[in-house]
């Protein structure tokens, strides 16, 4: 358990109204937006443009390969969820 200054530990503390917010915004885990490199940005913009192309086609299975590839390198990626949404919509399964 953690230590205090004076010796409390912070188990022995009443904790009240804004003391547990400030507490709880201390201890809450963040998250760090990392801008990817630009090798890895072209790399993204890459395997897009290649899941543009397989739509043009299509090709719903490249679409998701490229989509999920994305995917890999970032979770978030608006665009990749949303080529995934399309194959998915053509019969491709989320794997």
């Amino acid at each position: 358990m953690g230590v205090l200054t004076g010796g409390r530990r912070i188990a022995d503390v009443r904790w009240q109204g804004a003391d547990v917010r400030l507490l709880a915004r201390a201890l809450k885990p963040r998250t760090i937006d990392v801008v990817p490199s630009e090798r890895i940005q072209r790399r993204i913009d890459t395997l897009l443009d290649q899941a543009d192309e397989a739509v043009n086609a299509s090709d719903w299975t490249a679409v998701a390969e490229k989509a999920r590839a994305v995917l890999a390198i970032d979770d978030e990626n608006g665009d990749a969820l949303s080529f995934l949404k399309m194959a998915e919509a053509n019969g491709i399964t989320r794997s």
